[in-house]
C-alpha cells in the first residue's frame, strides 16, 4: 500500500511539475508581450510627436499670412485656433500664453522654435503646450496619415 501511495504521489508530483512549467512559460510569454507592447507604445508616441511637429509647423506657416516668418499679434488668435484643432493632441492655450508672456510685438522664428522644443523637452506634463492624446485621433483618420502616425 505504501508503494501505491508513493507511485501516486510521484505521478501527482510529475503532473504538478508539468503544470508549473507550462504556467512559467505562460508568464514568460505574458512578460514578453507586455514588453513588446511598451515598445510599440513608445514608437507610436514618437511618431505622434513627429506628426504633431509637422502639423504645427504647417499651421505656423499657414498663419503667417504676410510670409515674413514671424507671427504678428493679429495672427496669434488664428494660430491658437488652428493648433487646437490638430488631431491626436490637446493644445494648452494657457501654457502657450505663459511661454510667450512678456514678449512684445511679433513672434519671431526663434520664439516659434521654443514652442517646438516644448514638445520634445522633458518638462512637467502640466507645463506642456502640447499634450499627446492618441485617443483623440479620429477613427476615420486617413490611411496615409495613420501610416505616418505608426498605426
Amino acid at each position: 500500500e505504501l508503494s501505491n501511495e508513493a507511485t501516486e504521489l510521484s505521478s501527482v508530483a510529475a503532473e504538478y511539475k508539468k503544470l508549473s512549467k507550462e504556467r512559467g512559460e505562460q508568464v514568460d510569454r505574458l512578460v514578453a508581450i507586455v514588453k513588446e507592447n511598451g515598445e510599440i507604445q513608445n514608437k507610436i508616441k514618437k511618431n505622434l510627436e513627429r506628426a504633431v511637429m509637422q502639423q504645427a509647423l504647417d499651421t505656423v506657416l499657414k498663419c503667417d499670412t504676410d510670409e515674413d516668418f514671424s507671427i504678428s499679434q493679429k495672427e496669434i488668435p488664428q494660430l491658437k485656433l488652428r493648433l487646437s484643432n490638430i488631431p491626436g493632441v490637446e493644445f494648452d492655450k494657457e501654457n502657450f500664453d505663459k511661454l510667450f508672456k512678456g514678449r512684445k510685438g511679433d513672434l519671431k522664428l526663434q520664439d516659434i522654435m521654443e514652442m517646438f522644443r516644448n514638445l520634445k523637452a522633458d518638462i512637467p506634463e502640466e507645463d506642456n503646450i502640447f499634450h499627446l492624446k492618441t485617443e483623440k485621433l479620429p477613427a476615420n483618420t486617413p490611411r496615409k496619415q495613420r501610416s505616418f502616425l505608426g498605426f
